[in-house]
């Protein structure tokens, strides 16, 4: 008796994750022109042992930035935003020139074959991709409690690492845009949308 409620459990089990792959690329991707500006981080570097840095120092933090020690005589002040009502088009400009012809193609043929680590869901899927002109034959689809992911093996000539899969037809690829302005370092963290 024992041995059959095992083998139920394991089927239940089994046929659970099986079930847990919702999306699969399959097909071409190409870039939609939608941008979205996911972060902006602002960093200032000054020093703290000058009158003027430690006047610096205070205005920064009244606007939000949160300061810390960098070395004996330099401090970094940061300060992170992440709420936008649009793309600026500085950066919206930036991302269509450099994507402007960009696609990705899944063959959709490969038999994904799950894998398990911690509390995430992975399954390798051995399949021809070209991630533009780059070609691969394996890549990864994970599944976190913080959404969806595509992950590929990375080289000197194909630098896409990952890829958010928010649905079968829609793929977010990370980028990231440096700029300095009135002697700050600006990040900016931005995702392009590609759609089948």
């Amino acid at each position: 008796m024992k041995k059959i409620i095992l083998l139920t459990f394991a089927m239940l089990s089994t046929f659970a994750f099986a079930e847990e792959l919702l999306y699969r690329p399959t097909g071409t991707y190409s870039y939609s022109r939608e941008v979205v500006l996911t972060k902006k981080r602002t960093a200032e570097t000054l020093s703290h042992i000058s009158t003027e840095g430690q006047a610096r120092i205070k205005e920064l933090k009244k606007t939000g930035f949160t300061c810390i020690r960098k070395s004996q005589k330099e401090s970094i002040c940061q300060k992170t935003e992440t709420n936008f009502p649009s793309t600026p088009d500085f950066i919206q400009s930036a991302v269509d020139d450099y994507l402007k012809n960009a696609q990705f193609s899944f063959a959709g043929t490969g038999e994904p074959t799950i894998v398990f680590d911690g509390a995430n869901t992975e399954w390798l899927v051995y399949e021809d991709v070209y991630l533009g002109s780059k070609k691969i034959n394996v890549y990864r689809i994970t599944k976190t409690p913080d959404g969806w992911f595509l992950s590929f093996p990375v080289s000197e000539d194909q630098g896409i690492g990952n890829m958010n899969l928010e649905s079968n037809n829609r793929l977010g690829l990370p980028l990231t845009m440096q700029t300095k302005e009135n002697g700050q370092t600006v990040g900016y963290f931005i995702k392009a949308i590609f759609l089948n």
